[in-house]
């Protein structure tokens, strides 16, 4: 039998408080500091590796690198980002591809809406401090359509009227090749692609002027791109800078394809 008038109460009141303060703490410490610690140790790449699939934003209407057609993305973009997911899931593994457009590829990292942009995109379009780059996959430049443009110079269309877009790079750094080779020509500006294609078939201008890939998009019948080019723009996969373990994995996946001559068969596979 308990003899509670030997029972010190005041005694046993610091002590129930000082088990309940040491509860709190505890609680406390594993709300503040045992969840972020389990956060940050499922990496980025980790919680990719559970989800089980890889978005990648292609191009959706440019040929060569990609275009849609029957809810089916082909190209050469779209067979990279293939071997991307293959190397991070295996032989199985398949990406699941998002087609954008140079407009509305701006925002698709930012928004979470896929985990790489594979998407005719440069380094220069992107902010350094935010992105990751990988190695080059193509290298595109600046050219020119015309009839039998195939087997023309810039020094054959000298004197002559081309096309451009209006405050493009192309037209900056075609005026720039124009005036280092010392040519004479008369640039006529057009706001749009197939604006400037049609004076072209009509005969208002002699040549186009734009990025080769953009060329061959628009290229009409009885005409051909030059293989006279210049202002060279190296195409990268882009990932945020936090995503470096995937990057890691993009750059294993086109090393082994430069090494193993897989990346030229697949340039030329889509005529590039």
């Amino acid at each position: 039998m308990i003899d509670f008038k030997r029972l010190d109460f005041l005694k046993l009141f610091k002590i129930g408080v000082r088990i309940l303060i040491g509860v709190i703490v505890l609680v406390l410490l594993i709300v503040f500091f045992g969840a972020p610690a389990q956060e940050a140790h499922q990496s980025r790449f980790d919680a990719l590796l559970e989800r089980g699939v890889l978005l990648v934003g292609v191009c959706g209407d440019m040929p060569k690198l990609g275009t849609e057609k029957n809810g089916k993305i082909t190209g050469l973009e779209a067979d990279l980002a293939q071997q991307i997911a293959k190397n991070i899931f295996g032989s199985a593994g398949m990406p699941d591809l998002i087609p954008y457009d140079s407009r509305t590829k701006a925002y698709a990292l930012d928004n979470g809406e896929v985990d790489l942009l594979l998407c005719r995109s440069t380094s220069a379009e992107f902010d350094q401090d935010e992105y990751i780059f990988s190695d080059p996959y193509f290298t595109d430049a600046v050219g020119f359509m015309a009839r039998g443009g195939e087997n023309m110079s810039l020094e054959d269309i000298s004197g002559k009227k081309v096309a451009c877009i209006y405050g493009s790079d192309a037209q900056d750094a075609f005026v720039q090749e124009v005036k280092a080779r010392k040519l004479t020509l008369e640039v006529y500006e057009y706001a749009s692609y197939p604006e400037a294609v049609e004076a072209l078939k009509k005969g208002v201008v002699s040549a186009f002027a734009e990025d080769t890939l953009v060329l061959f998009k628009y290229l009409p019948e009885g005409f051909g791109v030059s293989l006279d080019r210049f202002a060279p723009q190296d195409l990268r996969v882009v990932a945020l800078k936090e995503d470096a373990e995937l990057m890691d994995r993009v750059q294993q996946t086109l090393k082994a394809l430069e090494e193993t001559g897989g990346l030229d068969v697949l340039r030329k596979k889509w005529g590039l």
